[in-house]
């Protein structure tokens, strides 16, 4: 089985007037930019892909990467940068070959420069790309703004239960355990 697997994960506070740029997403202990190996690294830590990564081996799935995008709490995403993320995993996924999942790594309330429903959006651009019958995943924080643009294009949200985080790595094998059944026909 074969999973394919990025994100992007920023909290906005729509009150913050400073946007949020690529260069914050990769600011070393402000923010996290992962592509390819660097995300299956990730395996262990007290990440969604911390669990992710060790329940896929376990299950002997192969869990492709490609870019993951994670930021501290802050104003709305510049759209530069979220294209630029975007189009990082939308070619990721296009050069993985045949596939048949997604475990798209979000927050649930992330806001661009110029739109509200980043998720929805991202979402909607991997659907395209894999088609209405491949399964996808996305692990979101429980307070995640939930649209109706997302609630078409998914098929399987696993929220945090703890806040602070602290069961990060147990959501991420959570939806990987559910995207695997999904993709088996079991869910």
């Amino acid at each position: 089985m074969r999973i394919v697997t990025g994100g992007i994960a920023q909290e906005t506070n729509t009150f913050q007037w400073q946007p949020t740029t690529l260069d914050d997403f990769a600011h070393p202990g402000f923010g996290t930019l992962a592509r390819g190996s660097e995300i299956l690294a990730l395996e262990g830590t007290g990440t969604v892909y911390g669990g992710a990564v060790r329940r896929a081996r376990e299950l002997g799935v192969e869990l492709i990467p490609t870019t993951y995008a994670t930021v501290m709490p802050g104003g709305r995403v510049e759209r530069a940068a979220f294209d630029a993320l975007r189009d990082e995993i939308l070619a990721g996924i296009r050069a993985a070959g045949p596939i048949d999942g997604v475990l798209l790594v979000l927050h649930g309330a992330m806001a661009l420069t110029d739109q509200d429903d980043a998720e929805g959006e991202l979402l909607a651009a991997v659907r395209r790309i894999v088609g209405p019958d491949t399964p996808i995943a996305a692990p979101l924080d429980l307070h995640t703004n939930l649209s109706d643009v997302m609630m078409d294009e998914a098929d399987v949200f696993v929220g945090y239960k703890e806040y602070p985080h602290v069961d990060m790595p147990e959501t991420g094998a959570r939806a990987l355990e559910m995207l695997v059944d999904a993709i088996r026909g079991k869910t």
